[in-house]
């Protein structure tokens, strides 16, 4: 009785060994895989534990303990990493919110930001008519909103920070930078539609 225990014990175990391997190595078909096989394990390892020592079969004993606590020892290791990724979607969702919020203050509460698009204005101004009469004014005009241009640097900033930042928030001052950045990205853009535009609409 006691090989035939410890034999069933080392073939299950072999088993659970097999689909861990797999798994780290990514080599295991998904539809053979058996959900909550450690706690099968675990539980028939106790068993023969139990038995194997009334038996007082010392061998049995020792082999069912160790893999009861290679088990455990499995299961604890999976809950803690478990835990872990959950406390670090937690704590990133926490501090995508704080970014956004931070972001919502500086640029629409305190109005910190103002996208000058002044320069832009007076050449579409110049070429109204060729503009108008191409059918590319009111277009262009959107493009160079003053407010639809925050919108856009508030939108990449905010994503540098959620995305591209780690730890606390940086300084207002940081922000200020990366402001200064991305309207000077908007400006090179600008420029360049700009003449395309007026380009397209002395050729019509």
């Amino acid at each position: 009785m006691e090989h035939l225990l410890k034999d069933e014990l080392m073939a299950l175990f072999a088993k659970y060994d097999k689909q861990k391997f797999d798994q780290v190595n990514g080599d295991y078909d998904s539809s053979e895989y058996e959900s909550f096989l450690e706690y099968q394990l675990l539980g028939v390892s106790k068993f023969i534990k139990s038995i194997a020592y009334k038996m007082e079969e010392v061998e049995l004993l020792g082999v069912a303990t160790k893999i009861e606590l290679d088990i455990l020892h499995d299961i604890e290791k999976e809950n803690q990493e478990r835990d872990e990724y959950y406390q670090f979607q937690s704590d990133e969702h926490e501090y995508y919110m704080q970014a956004r919020s931070f972001c919502i203050q500086l640029f629409y509460e305190e109005c910190r930001y103002h996208a000058d698009m002044t320069k832009y204005h007076d050449i579409v101004e110049e070429n109204r008519f060729s503009l108008e009469k191409a059918g590319l004014l009111d277009k262009l005009k959107r493009y160079i909103d003053e407010k639809k241009v925050l919108d856009k640097i508030y939108n990449e900033v905010k994503h540098s920070l959620m995305y591209c930042t780690e730890g606390d928030l940086p300084e207002k001052t940081v922000v200020d930078e990366m402001f200064k950045a991305e309207l000077q990205e908007i400006y090179r853009k600008a420029e360049n539609h700009i003449a395309k535009q007026l380009k397209k609409a002395t050729t019509v």
